[in-house]
């Protein structure tokens, strides 16, 4: 049986992190040809930037 994105996530015991409200007229994402583009988003949670530095120095590439 299929699932939705968000049957599969709860299935899974997920949560999606809340979006930040963008600081100007900017797209948080675009889908292009199954693909979804995601760009300007910070890590954060619960409002407070959850990591920091380059992924490959500061942030492991397993925790990004």
């Amino acid at each position: 049986m299929l699932q939705t994105p968000e049957q599969r996530i709860r299935s899974l015991n997920l949560a999606l992190p809340k979006i930040s409200k963008p600081a100007g007229n900017l797209l948080g994402f675009k889908v292009d040809r199954g693909l979804a583009y995601i760009s300007g988003q910070l890590p954060l949670e619960d409002g407070v930037v959850k990591y920091t530095g380059r992924v490959g120095d500061a942030v492991s590439q397993k925790t990004a």
